[in-house]
């Protein structure tokens, strides 16, 4: 599984996360913490991820 969708970026709980892996088939993603500030990524690369977290199964890594 890899990421390779525009979305690089996930917003959580206000956080932001860069996608390590997406599959929409299996509606998961993993994701990992990053020290960028989300006025530093271009705004269609992050998804906010409160829109549809019941429907995806989400793994953070440290």
């Amino acid at each position: 599984m890899s990421n390779t969708t525009k979305i690089k970026y996930v917003t959580i709980d206000n956080k932001l996360y860069q996608v390590k892996a997406i599959s929409f088939y299996r509606m998961s993603m993993t994701v990992i913490p990053c020290d960028t500030s989300i006025n530093d990524v271009p705004a269609d690369e992050v998804f906010p991820l409160e829109e549809c977290r019941r429907d995806f199964h989400v793994t953070i890594e440290n």
